[in-house]
């Protein structure tokens, strides 16, 4: 292998974001959100990516010139695209993002900008662990920050499949009038034979008088 470390650490890379992507989908046949069907394009085509740049760093002596050309440029064809569908993701889930999404997603952000940072100024901790290798790294670590955030999206956007009562909003447990609560009031009812409801004191109301005709 020409490069063996950068390699490695892609195929690693590659193998998490397929994990991360394969998770989403597998979620996904019991239905979901488009940002959460984003998210999962976005780990699978960055699975794509990686595999084929570790291909690339570690096998690049056994290809020809115009091979290993053709396949740099799918390495990054597919950055491009992954890195599309999570600019969508992101978007199409600005309504409906939870709290919780929400710290994640800008924590794999904050990472993945760490990330390039470090491998724009070269920082290598050892001559043979260089700067693609502790960004590969850190991009993984990313990537599970990012799939935290879209399953916490995909749960917001999933449709209860098992029958189960929506709770009832923060309004309805309201006390009222004699302490009664609105979620265990019950609607009015008319009695067999039409017998009109008892009053306070177990009185019968007196009913109205008849409207002359």
């Amino acid at each position: 292998m020409t490069e063996p470390a950068t390699a490695i650490t892609d195929y690693i890379l590659a193998a998490a974001s397929l994990v991360f992507g394969i998770a989403l989908t597998r979620n996904l046949l019991r239905g979901g959100s488009i940002p959460a069907r984003l998210w999962a394009l976005a780990f699978l085509t960055a699975a794509a990516a990686a595999a084929a740049g570790g291909t690339f760093h570690g096998f690049r002596l056994h290809f020809d010139e115009p091979d290993l050309r053709a396949l740099w440029n799918a390495t990054v064809g597919l950055i491009g695209l992954s890195g599309g569908f999570i600019f969508s993701a992101v978007v199409a889930g600005a309504g409906m993002r939870s709290r919780e999404a929400t710290r994640w997603l800008r924590a794999g952000g904050l990472a993945t900008l760490g990330g390039l940072v470090i491998q724009q100024a070269k920082l290598a901790p050892h001559p043979d662990f260089n700067h693609n290798d502790l960004y590969h790294c850190i991009q993984t670590v990313a990537m599970y920050l990012f799939y935290r955030s879209a399953k916490a999206v995909h749960n917001v956007g999933q449709k209860p499949s098992n029958g189960a009562s929506t709770p009832l909003p923060p309004s309805a447990a309201l006390p009222l009038k004699g302490g009664v609560n609105a979620s265990q009031a019950r609607p009015f009812l008319p009695l067999r034979g039409g017998e009109p409801p008892k009053a306070a004191g177990g009185q019968n109301p007196t009913p109205p008088s008849p409207e002359p005709w």
